[in-house]
């Protein structure tokens, strides 16, 4: 049934159309994950053990008070 509902309506684009898409941003972020220079994933694993740079800590109830 949802076969013939596809073919019927010509519906049966928008299937490939999204697996090509699906398949063109896979290949764009693994070529891009691939190509990073290892320097900066070091850099990026070590972010989170590193006590020397303190992340500012953000308080959303001082936010409201700054618009004012």
């Amino acid at each position: 049934m949802t076969l013939l509902a596809l073919t019927v309506n010509d519906l049966s684009i928008y299937p490939k159309v999204g697996l090509v898409v699906f398949f063109v941003v896979f290949i764009a972020v693994t070529v891009r994950a691939l190509r990073t220079p290892r320097n900066q994933v070091r850099h990026l694993a070590s972010l989170p053990l590193d006590d020397d740079r303190k992340a500012p800590i953000i308080d959303a109830h001082d936010e409201g008070s700054a618009r004012a």
